[in-house]
């Protein structure tokens, strides 16, 4: 917090989660490739969605790990989950956020903090005259699931846990 407020930074943005339906698509775009059915029971697919509590970053990892699993994968899966409390999702954020050269972990957090929701091309433009470069930089945060582009670029949408939290992971 304090690094925020030495540069005039006096408000934060609060993500917020994603409602039901959202998550429920967001799930299943990772868990349930283009062209496969979902033949997953309702309650299992529920007990992903209340784990992950509407955190994009939670439902794209967890969906990626259970595509192509089982029933029973699935419920030994929450079962484990059940008993690791955003451990898994914690441990994930921080190996990608780490794995992130400077410049990239650099315009993720200005991202988070001061770009949500902005048109895609000023924010390029704003780190291009920063001297980042953002169109490769960007896609690696995009490919990561740290951020992501809505509408082919119109504007960022921040997948992650606020940055707040991210100062917990990471200690």
């Amino acid at each position: 917090m304090h690094l925020l407020t030495s540069h005039g930074v006096n408000e934060i943005y609060e993500a917020k989660p994603l409602n039901r339906a959202e998550s429920l698509q967001l799930l299943s775009r990772h868990a349930f490739p283009k062209g496969a059915k979902m033949e997953m029971s309702r309650d299992l697919v529920d007990g992903v969605l209340r784990y992950a509590n509407g955190l994009p970053l939670a439902l794209v990892v967890l969906g990626s790990v259970l595509q192509g699993r089982s029933k029973e994968q699935w419920k030994s899966a929450l079962n484990k989950l059940a008993g690791h409390q955003n451990e898994m999702i914690n441990n994930v954020l921080k190996i990608s956020f780490e794995a992130l050269d400077d410049q990239q972990k650099q315009i993720f957090l200005d991202v988070g903090c001061f770009f949500v929701g902005k048109d895609c091309k000023y924010v390029n433009q704003v780190l291009d005259a920063c001297g980042f470069e953002p169109l490769i930089d960007v896609q690696v945060l995009v490919e990561r699931s740290l951020t992501s582009t809505e509408n082919h670029f119109s504007g960022y949408k921040h997948y992650f846990i606020p940055v707040i939290y991210l100062r917990e992971v990471l200690a």
